[in-house]
């Protein structure tokens, strides 16, 4: 984790040394958010270039003159005579604490167009929705809608077909009381939005399902009468915490219904 923080620090102070009219802010382990001159901002999402530096596939200065001028496209984009424009194509579900998403509209004050459109999907969790570029990914906020023309639970089911469109295979791995749930993505917490999905899938689990995302990319399921399972889900929720640049949740969740619901087992 500290390798991940300073890697942020550094990114983020070598943005700032730039003459790029934004400033840049850490909001937490690989996440930052970028400020522009007139107080709008967005999220930067460091997970791709970290992994690739991790990898030595990039260096750290490579990161950040890509970075850089991805993000001055951005800005200069949204300074034009017309407002961005925003790819509904690319647009994905991306579940994310409450806390984050009423921190992420706030600056100096709340500010309430700045706030990401979102739907509640637990007491403490939403669905945001997040425009996945080819070098950024950017997070829909309420200013944005009108120029979609979509609401909220359009821009869910949308995103979901988007989310769906992309994933391969759905894999289920390990065995037996425990099994770790996969797409192959970045944000596998969101498999837990496939209703369709729930609905087919067959795992010798006994109960009901119980599930877990303790971060963006975990997600792992057991069953309400596997007392192991339970116990062992509990431990790999504190290890992925502890391991992650973007906790969801320490908590157990009924998948009932196509909804989740938390269980008190």
């Amino acid at each position: 984790m500290f390798a991940k923080k300073k890697f942020t620090r550094d990114v983020a102070e070598a943005l700032n040394a730039r003459e790029l009219n934004l400033e840049f802010e850490v909001k937490g382990a690989l996440e930052l958010r970028a400020r522009t001159e007139d107080g709008d901002h967005f999220q930067v999402n460091l997970d791709r270039f970290f992994r690739a530096v991790k990898l030595g596939s990039r260096t750290v200065d490579c990161v950040v003159e890509e970075l850089a001028e991805a993000l001055v496209q951005i800005h200069e984009n949204s300074n034009g005579e017309q407002d961005r424009v925003i790819q509904t194509g690319r647009l994905i579900p991306v579940i994310k604490p409450m806390e984050w998403i009423s921190c992420s509209g706030s600056h100096d004050g709340a500010e309430e167009d700045n706030v990401p459109v979102h739907l509640p999907l637990t007491n403490e969790l939403g669905i945001t929705f997040a425009e996945e570029g080819d070098r950024v990914v950017r997070f829909l906020i309420q200013k944005d809608l009108p120029a979609i023309d979509l609401s909220a639970e359009s821009c869910l089911a949308l995103s979901l077909e988007n989310f769906k469109s992309q994933l391969e295979n759905i894999e289920v791995a390990g065995g037996p009381h425990v099994f770790l749930v996969s797409g192959g993505h970045s944000y596998n917490s969101s498999l837990v939005l496939l209703s369709d999905f729930w609905k087919r899938v067959q795992l010798p689990l006994a109960g009901e399902f119980v599930v877990a995302i303790p971060a963006s990319d975990v997600l792992i399921v057991t069953g309400t009468e596997e007392p192991d399972g339970v116990e062992a889900i509990t431990e790999m929720i504190q290890i992925a915490l502890s391991d992650t640049a973007h906790p969801l949740s320490d908590r157990l969740f009924l998948m009932r219904n196509g909804k989740l619901v938390e269980f008190e087992g």
